[in-house]
């Protein structure tokens, strides 16, 4: 089955947890409502994932055979 955690573009993280690394990191504007969100919050973060999920892009890793 194509899953986050056979996919070559996934990392890891821990607990099952990883980031998807199949495009680069994207920046989220902070929460306008959020009183203590700074101009730092606009860092770039790959999005995260758990490895049981899929999406349309996936590219098996060589690791584990489909």
């Amino acid at each position: 089955m194509k899953t986050c955690g056979n996919c070559k573009f996934w990392e890891p993280i821990r607990n099952g947890n990883g980031e998807c690394r199949r495009r680069s990191p994207t920046s989220q504007p902070p929460d306008r409502h959020d009183s203590e969100s700074a101009p730092a919050d606009l860092a770039g973060h790959w999005p995260q994932t758990t490895q049981g999920k899929w999406c349309g892009e996936h590219s098996w890793n060589g690791e584990d055979n489909p």
